[in-house]
């Protein structure tokens, strides 16, 4: 019988081969990436010293825009590998992930664009969620928080994750939330963490927010469907 190192080792293996096909087949979105996240979690309670799992939650996080996530990451493995290099590797992939190449003239700047992610306006306005976006969402948070608490317990949420993605939520998932997001001290999610959700997935995958909200009711002008 394979032991947690050795089954969090073959996992990791796993995961990275999952990943790295999807980015060759540019089917990579935010809710892929989440699962990423929490798959690499995984391994690392089953081993909390897998540096590769670490790496990998550095390189998604970076991929999601949470630097400071990332960086954390990259801390917390260089306590336990200070002298594996491919640790300062991947903090020099995530500081040019944070920071563009001055150097790039504007035609490749446009060239680049190409690949950048076009949020529609309809969802944004300036650096955070359009106002219109803002109150959708208020209104599907309150109609998810069956109890009126003001927050999204482990049930309600999971009603939010079958709706968008046809299937029952997991543990890790409700774990991601939990330690990403604002929850209450109940590890409930907030309004403040539902908003905070779904502005990162917006600037990330927008089409990934207009298939939710066309799921919670709404097309894609915000309007009631």
């Amino acid at each position: 019988m394979a032991s947690n190192k050795e089954t969090a080792s073959d996992l990791c293996d796993q995961i990275n081969e999952k990943l790295i096909a999807a980015e060759n087949e540019d089917q990579v979105t935010t809710a892929f990436l989440t699962t990423i996240l929490e798959e690499f979690s995984h391994c690392l309670s089953l081993d909390p010293n897998l540096v590769e799992a670490y790496l990998g939650k550095a390189y998604v996080y970076g991929h999601l825009g949470d630097f400071n996530e990332g960086f954390a990451t990259l801390d917390a493995v260089s306590k336990i590998a200070p002298d594996d290099s491919r640790i300062q590797d991947m903090r020099q992939t995530m500081e040019e992930l944070q920071e563009p190449d001055d150097d790039h003239d504007d035609h490749e700047q446009e060239e680049l664009g190409d690949n950048s992610v076009e949020v529609p306006s309809q969802l944004i306005e300036g650096s955070s969620l359009s106002p219109k976006l803002d109150l959708v969402l208020k209104e599907i948070f309150a109609r998810l928080d069956s109890d009126k608490d003001g927050a999204l317990n482990p049930t309600e949420l999971g009603q939010l994750y079958q709706s968008t993605n046809g299937e029952a939520i997991k543990q890790t998932t409700i774990q991601f939330f939990r330690q990403n997001f604002a929850c209450n001290e109940q590890g409930s999610l907030t309004l403040e963490g539902f908003l905070q959700f779904y502005e990162l997935q917006t600037f990330t995958d927008p089409d990934e927010t207009l298939r939710d909200l066309k799921a919670l009711g709404y097309d894609s002008n915000l309007n009631p469907l």
